[in-house]
């Protein structure tokens, strides 16, 4: 009966489709733990559960094979890519370093200079504010 479906005797028969697709995933499950280290990623968090979350997308995943093809999919960029951009948004520029203003300002008639326009310096002005505790 074996040799009907392709196999010889004493091979143990052909593999099913769904014990090859199994085997596809341990392999491929293996091969990206060890490229990827999850002990070093931010997002990936193991539940009460014995489930895995990430963070970043609030997703659960039943294993850690399917958390790595998660990160790998179009959601997880997407959030990626805008937790980037606001950060970048967020995060404070290099200081830029102390400079006067020149402005124009319309002058009195008394006193013309430059045809009716003085040159005016204004400086910015830096306060700390803070309480007093009596």
């Amino acid at each position: 009966m074996d040799r009907d479906w392709g196999s010889k005797p004493g091979s143990g028969g052909a593999a099913s489709a769904q014990n090859e697709a199994i085997d596809r995933r341990e392999r491929l499950r293996r091969l990206a733990l060890e490229t990827i280290d999850l002990a070093k990623d931010p997002y990936f968090m193991r539940n009460h559960l014995g489930s895995y979350e990430c963070k970043l997308c609030l997703t659960l995943h039943n294993n850690e094979g399917n958390y790595l093809a998660h990160t790998q999919g179009k959601r997880h960029q997407t959030n990626l890519a805008k937790r980037a951009a606001r950060e970048a948004k967020d995060a404070p520029g290099q200081p830029q370093p102390h400079k006067r203003k020149l402005s124009l300002r319309k002058t009195d008639t008394l006193f013309p200079h430059f045809l009716g326009f003085s040159l005016c310096f204004q400086t910015l002005l830096i306060r700390v504010f803070g309480f007093k505790i009596f």
